[in-house]
Formats: C-alpha cells, sequence, structure tokens
C-alpha cells in the first residue's frame, strides 16, 4: 500500500495571525496548568477564561485536552523510566555481589582478604 502526502502553503497574511494564536493558546495553556495545579474548579476557570482571553469553550476545551495529555505522557514516561532504573539497579546489585564473590575466592596477597604487602620495600 503506497502512501501520498499533500503539502501546502500558508498565505503570508495569515502568517502573524498564526503567531499570535500560538502565542495566545501558549500563555492561556501555561496559565490554566497553574491554576489547575492550585486546585481550582474547571468550570469556573472556563467563564473566566473565556471572558479574560477572549476565546470560546470549543477552544478552552482544547486547550485543555492538550494539558491533560501532557500530564499523562509525562506520567507514563516517569513510570517507564522508574522500571529501566529499578532493572538497571538490580543488574549492578547482581553484577557487585559476582564481583565481591569473586574476590573473596582470590588467594590472600598483595592486600587482598586482610593481608599485608608481601614486598613493601619494592614499593617507591
Amino acid at each position: 500500500m503506497s502512501s501520498v502526502t499533500y503539502q501546502t502553503l500558508v498565505p503570508s497574511e495569515l502568517i502573524p495571525f498564526c503567531e499570535q494564536m500560538g502565542q495566545l493558546f501558549g500563555k492561556v495553556e501555561r496559565n490554566l496548568y497553574i491554576a489547575l495545579s492550585r486546585g481550582e474548579k474547571l468550570n469556573t476557570l472556563k467563564c473566566s477564561y473565556q471572558k479574560i482571553y477572549g476565546i470560546n469553550a470549543r477552544q478552552f476545551n482544547s486547550v485543555y485536552a492538550s494539558i491533560k495529555g501532557k500530564i499523562s505522557s509525562s506520567k507514563e514516561c516517569l513510570t517507564r523510566q522508574i522500571k529501566e532504573l529499578q532493572l538497571s539497579i538490580k543488574g549492578l546489585n547482581k553484577s557487585i555481589t559476582e564481583q565481591i564473590n569473586k574476590l573473596k575466592k582470590l588467594y590472600p596477597c598483595c592486600g587482598i582478604n586482610g593481608y599485608k604487602r608481601m614486598f613493601e620495600k619494592y614499593v617507591y
């Protein structure tokens, strides 16, 4: 199955509008995240944000969905990272115990296993 990609250019007179909308939505998103972190109610925020920023309910819901997605994504990434680190720690602990067991099996010499150096006069 082949895929086709279509491409178009945004008219140059729309570029400033798009940039301003991007800045506005970024500001709304940051402020909404802070307000939600403080524990404010979503419905009261929705009414006030529509008045303050001049956005409609659909735009507010879009920003809220974006925030929810970013939060859930970061939680999932953190749990995955924790699992990977736990596996790494298990592997390192196993490697350490293997090295300790190898050292215990060595013959006592040159300061290993409580013996002093046998040839101290040759050490510079």
